[in-house]
């Protein structure tokens, strides 16, 4: 196992025996050793040390005993046109294309395990726009396409993980809370909060109606950058229980995200809850034209 230093530097040392033989081993040069002087070996350097080589980025995580809390909003298009790339075309459900849904995801979960990431999970709360994108960007089995337009999330290793995946323009590091209040059979409520530096957003929702099996499904959450495209991550969604129906309200203060600090959208909404100890995300970056290993 390496200390941390350099060994002696070979240049160093092939000049020392050259010097060496010099001095010994060759009268006719005219060079006495006394002329030379004896050979003097120069230690290494105590601070110099070698950094490690950059860790791989996992390129798949897996969150497990997840509680999800989604309230589905409208909200009129012109006031988010600009976040919607070129080709793309907002998910309304006005006469005439004039809204866009809303998606507000706030979820808790137990565990994260990836590529050397492991521990527990801290809860996120997501602000999307519903889209369909053009061809080239769907894929097989994918049922729900978002532009996200902010991710609070602490600052732990899942954050991490996005920010690597080129989540940050739209990420910020705050506190998330998601409470079930009551879970009584066909009627389930809950509250979700998050803040960060000068942003707030609260999310009640009461969620009725018929306990089903939620079925596995899959989602895509595009990378934007410049009003371009850059990658996605796919959301695997496993097996559980949930309870589509029912209410949601939302309150947004102002914040950093201007499409956000004033949201005019339509409340209450459609309220969703899903939960099971077998419910959880997979994500998976995703870069368009591009295989990505993990080295």
């Amino acid at each position: 196992m390496s200390s941390g230093r350099t060994a002696l530097p070979l240049a160093l040392i092939l000049a020392a025996s050259l010097l060496a033989g010099c001095a010994g081993g060759d009268d006719d040069a005219g060079v006495s050793d006394d002329a030379l002087g004896p050979a003097v070996l120069v230690p290494p350097d105590e601070n110099l040390t070698i950094d490690p080589p950059e860790p791989a980025i996992p390129l798949e995580l897996v969150l497990s005993g997840c509680s999800l809390q989604t309230g589905w909003f409208q909200a009129p298009l012109s006031f988010f046109a600009s976040e919607i790339p070129a080709g793309f075309t907002p998910v309304s459900e006005a006469p005439g294309g004039q809204t866009v849904r809303v998606e507000i995801d706030a979820f808790t979960c137990e565990t994260v395990a990836g590529d050397g990431v492991s521990g527990t999970a801290e809860s996120q709360l997501w602000i999307s726009l519903a889209v369909t994108p053009p061809a080239e960007y769907t894929g097989p089995g994918i049922g729900n396409y978002v532009v996200p337009l902010s991710i609070t999330i602490p600052n732990d290793a899942v954050g991490a993980v996005l920010r690597a995946w080129g989540v940050g323009d739209v990420m910020e590091t705050g506190s998330v809370t998601v409470t079930t209040l009551q879970d009584a059979g066909s009627v389930r409520m809950g509250q979700s909060s998050a803040r960060e530096d000068g942003f707030f957003v609260e999310m009640a929702t009461v969620a009725t109606g018929s306990v089903v099996n939620a079925d596995a499904a899959m989602g895509r959450v595009f990378l934007i950058e410049d009003g371009q495209v850059t990658g996605a991550i796919d959301v695997t969604v496993s097996t559980g229980q949930a309870i589509v129906g029912g209410l949601a309200a939302v309150r947004v203060e102002p914040g950093v995200v201007e499409q956000v600090s004033s949201l005019p959208i339509a409340s209450p909404g459609l309220a969703y809850h899903a939960w099971g100890a077998e419910y959880g995300y997979t994500y998976r970056l995703v870069r368009f034209g591009v295989v990505e290993t993990s080295g």
